[in-house]
């Protein structure tokens, strides 16, 4: 600063003082000498708060992504934080990420179970931001001075934090009130966004209005055996080690896995040099690591004591494994717990000591999040180890669990919940510690609502824990309130049937005081079962048994429970269509629980209206089923729409979930109706916008409805003229979510899962030409319906005869290459309908007349069989002219096609003149047809030619 000032002073002694040049540099560097102190004295104290602000910020967000590992370590090349590879199907995901970064919304949450790459996600997306957003993780003991420090600092912020840190709802609450900028958004990444509003009151009121971005297993096998090359050659680069063979049966024989298992295995493929080709499960996969990791600890430094033989590295894992799982606090508890295992029960404690000493340094734990002194990344890998050891050491698997203390034993479930998605033996092995313990069935419960969205296999567990558990009955009420909403239906059953149970009890004991009790439990029971599938008979008889206690208690008291005898009967109605074989009762039951809605809604139309809809829209079906009413069932579902429509537009929220179950029905009616495709094609468009929202919050409750709403859209689209390039679509989706839905829960998916493969085998034709697709996907819902037709006859029967007959249009398409196999499975779908339209005509004629037009045409591929083939196809015309004469509007087309079939096989047969009079037919029913509808204008034509150039032969 005092530099200007003695420069201008030996100007004013060197130079000429009059001249202008001395003037003017003087007077320069004098206002130099004022100003330069007056500017560092703003200058200085600027720079230096910028500098503590930033540190400040620094504080609490630290970066993104680490420096890479050595290769000493390289377990966390699989660890996002230190991963340098691209992220996999991540378009969609970043464009909705991008969309909420420019909206109002300061938190946007991306969930999923384990390992399908949601943290990746979120650290790759917002390391590729421009410069005008910074970004950093959030250290989760800087939770609660986070946004002041950011809000200081000044620029815009994306902040990245994992799981819901300590004080999350301070943060969130210091977000909402900040309106200014800079701007500051929050990146949450957890396992269940559903299952932590359940859980977590606290983060439930931060997120209500958060609709989550839901990650699962992505792409197709393509994609899979594409991506899986992309890492066996990033993991093999960051190795130094050369790229492993390609073989993508192993890929194929995976499946659909979570990115993050395509991870592991290529990992495991580059540490050995050769792709697994054995079809390992994801557990062996994990243990694989696990051992390459153990094997590196025989070079690395401070392992314990003098050398690493066998002996030691074998006290090493059971070593890191009981710490990781155990979690003690202090290097003090960490000691007591390893002398409780076999392999170090007999050494010093200063041997002991050293150990945990070296676990410490090898895998610290850090964050607030990590209450034990050793985390071993990723967590799963451990379980993996764990899992592998207990099975073949039941000593040292009985040393770990045998003697837990009720917090080891909730550190403990909390690892094996949270893996038991990707290893079932996780879940089988939380049994053993649960037992009977309420408090430990809780927590277990409360750590697999929070660790993944669908979880069958620890599902059954815990279903089978409830069974066994000493439960009362307010713990039992307390436990299913909770399992309501989540993704647990085997142990809201179990639940609900010992709720059964112990109000039996009570009525027992209390003759008169428990009834109402029981009926609405068993009521409740019914609605679970539904939800379970593959327990129909159970269903039914509780069904009927409340049906039965509900009319005794309606007897005496109609005000109070005749709307409960109502709900009671729509169930029961439902639960006798399901058995199958009892369509009329089915239906009078449906129209009595109807009838007993339209008199309460009439008195009180704003409590009883949402019971009416439903109860017609399950009469609507009832009615479907029951054959020749379809005018009726049409009726029913446009009432019931009507009614959802107006209780949406006024609570929405509540309705919306009904009126697209209404809209999904009206579709199906109006298909049915005949000539009102277009209307069916809008109802079932708008009922799948509808369920793509509602799937997007809250996916585990309304995915199969958004899978059946896909496979309806299919079928409306296929109808519809010029689309089968969007039939194909919206069914392939519909076979990718049921496959993952009939994967979880089979007796419940499974039917619904196969009607999906064999819808899609038609589009695969129709709009992609893909023939052999086509034959697989048809051959595999044949496959699934045969298996449940030879346990259920009466209701997979008639599935599996449209199946085949689908399944035979298919293989036609495929030429005289699979000629015995579609004779076979032609004659196969006409025997079963035969013997189904002998029972029931009305139903399965329709049936049973595709079937004889399918079969006529395989037996004129036949050779010499050319009378047997006309003889069939005029038995379909028969039954079609008769379907038509009582609704021409929905048979007349069928009759169409039956009728061209026929005209073919006289023309074949050289029976001209028959074929001329079947062709007059035809044409005079496509004229009626095209004046309707523009699509029947081409095959009139085509009809027309030909005879034309009949009449022209001599």
């Amino acid at each position: 600063m005092l530099v200007p000032g003695i420069i201008g002073l030996l100007i004013a002694a060197t130079m000429d003082k009059t001249s202008a040049l001395a003037l003017w540099l003087t007077f320069a560097f004098g206002a130099l000498a004022l100003v330069v102190p007056a500017w560092m004295n703003i200058y200085v104290p600027l720079r230096d708060k910028r500098k503590s602000s930033l540190e400040a910020r620094d504080d609490v967000l630290e970066p993104l992504k680490f420096d890479p590992p050595d290769m000493t370590a390289s377990l966390k090349w699989l660890l996002p934080r230190w991963s340098r590879s691209s992220v996999h199907g991540s378009r969609n995901t970043y464009k909705k990420l991008d969309a909420w970064l420019h909206s109002s919304t300061p938190i946007m949450i991306i969930d999923g179970g384990p390992l399908v790459g949601k943290t990746r996600m979120a650290i790759e997306w917002a390391d590729s931001l421009g410069p005008e957003w910074e970004t950093g993780w959030l250290r989760n003991d800087k939770t609660a001075e986070a946004l002041k420090r950011i809000r200081a600092y000044g620029k815009n912020t994306v902040i990245v934090v994992d799981g819901v840190p300590p004080h999350f709802s301070e943060l969130v609450h210091d977000l909402s009130q900040h309106k200014s900028l800079p701007q500051i958004r929050v990146l949450l990444t957890v396992r269940n966004a559903q299952g932590l509003r359940i859980e977590n009151q606290y983060a439930a009121a931060a997120i209500e209005e958060v609709k989550p971005l839901h990650l699962g297993p992505a792409g197709d096998s393509g994609d899979r055996e594409r991506w899986f090359e992309d890492l066996c050659t990033h993991y093999a680069d960051r190795l130094s080690v050369p790229v492993p063979p390609k073989h993508p049966e192993f890929i194929r024989k995976l499946g659909a896995v979570p990115i993050g298992v395509l991870h592991a295995a290529a990992l495991v493929a580059a540490r050995t040099g050769a792709v697994p080709f054995r079809n390992r499960s994801i557990q062996e996969l994990m243990y694989e690591l696990w051992k390459t990791e153990v094997d590196s600890w025989r070079n690395a430094p401070g392992t314990g004591r003098d050398g690493v033989g066998d002996a030691q590295i074998e006290r090493l894992e059971h070593a890191v494994i009981t710490l990781s799982l155990l979690v003690p606090v202090d290097l003090q508890m960490a000691v007591e717990l390893l002398g409780k295992i076999p392999t170090l029960s007999g050494t010093d404690t200063g041997t002991r000591k050293d150990i945990a000493a070296w676990a410490v340094r090898m895998y610290p734990a850090t964050g607030e999040d990590q209450p034990g002194v050793v985390e071993f990344s990723p967590r799963i890998i451990v379980v993996a180890a764990f899992l592998h050891i207990a099975g073949n050491d039941r000593t040292f698997r009985e040393a770990l669990l045998g003697s837990l203390t009720n917090e080891n034993a909730h550190a403990v479930l909390a690892r094996l919940v949270e893996a038991s998605p990707l290893l079932p033996a996780a879940a089988a092995l939380a049994t053993d510690i649960i037992g009977r313990d309420y408090q430990r069935l809780t927590a277990a419960l409360a750590l697999g609502l929070s660790a993944a969205s669908s979880n069958s296999a620890l599902d059954r567990e815990l279903a089978r824990c409830t069974s066994t558990a000493d439960l009362n009955e307010d713990q039992t009420i307390k436990l299913h309130g909770r399992t309501l909403e989540g993704p647990f239906p085997m142990t809201q059953v179990a639940l609900e049937e010992l709720l059964v149970k112990q109000l039996r009890l009570q009525a027992n004991k209390n003759a008169g005081k428990y009834e109402p009790d029981v009926a609405a439990a068993l009521n409740d029971l019914v609605a679970g079962l539904a939800h379970l599938g593959g327990r129909d008979a159970d269903a039914l008889r509780a069904a009927e048994e409340s049906v039965t206690t509900y009319r005794q208690l309606a007897a005496d008291n109609p005000v109070l429970y005749e709307p409960e005898l109502a709900s009671a009967l729509g169930n029961l109605a439902n639960c006798i269509a399901v058995a199958g074989g009892r369509t009329a009762d089915a239906l009078s039951t449906g129209q009595e629980s109807a009838a007993l809605y339209w008199g309460l809604a009439a008195d009180n139309p704003e409590t009883y209206e949402p019971g009416l809809a439903l109860a017609l829209h399950n009469l609507a079906n009832r009615l479907a089923e029951a054959g020749g009413r379809n005018a009726d069932a049409l009726d029913a579902a446009q009432q019931s729409l009507a009614i959802y429509q107006r209780l949406a537009g006024d609570n929405p929220e509540t309705y919306e979930p009904g009126l697209a179950l209404a809209l999904n029905n009206l579709a199906n009616r109006l298909a049915q109706a005949g000539g009102r495709n277009a209307e069916a094609l809008d109802a079932a468009q708008q009922s799948l916008a509808i369920y793509r929202r509602l799937a997007g919050d809250n996916p585990v409750k309304y995915e199969p409805r958004l899978a059946r709403a896909l496979y309806n859209l299919a079928g409306r689209l296929a109808h519809g003229g010029g689309r089968d390039a969007d039939a194909l679509e919206a069914a392939e989706k519909s076979v990718i979510i049921y496959r993952q839905l009939a994967a979880d829960n089979a007796a419940l998916y499974e039917p619904e899962f196969a009607e999906a493969l064999s819808m899609l085998a038609g589009r695969l034709v129709k709009g992609g030409g893909r023939v052999a697709e086509a034959l697989k996907a048809a051959g595999e819902s044949v496959t699934i319906f045969r298996r449940l037709a030879a346990a259920k006859p009466a209701l997979y029967e008639p599935e599996l005869a449209k199946a085949l007959n689908n399944m035979v249009g298919q293989l036609g398409t495929a030429g005289g290459a699979h000629g015995a196999e579609t004779l076979g499975a032609a004659k196969e779908s006409v025997t079963i309908y035969r013997r189904l339209a002998a029972a029931d005509p009305l139903l399965c004629e329709p049936g049973l007349a595709k079937a004889l037009g399918n079969l006529a045409s395989r037996l004129a591929q036949t050779g010499g069989r050319a009378s047997e083939a006309l003889k069939t196809a005029g038995e379909s015309v028969t039954i079609f002219r008769r379907l038509a004469a009582a609704n021409p509007t929905l048979y007349e087309p069928d009759l169409a096609a039956a009728l061209n079939t026929l005209a073919s096989q006289f023309a074949q047969a050289r029976m001209d003149e028959n074929a001329l009079i079947a062709s007059k037919e035809l044409i005079q029913i496509y004229e009626r047809l095209a004046q309707q509808d523009s699509r029947f204008k081409a095959p009139l034509n085509r009809v027309q030619r030909m005879i034309s150039e009949w009449s022209q032969m001599p």
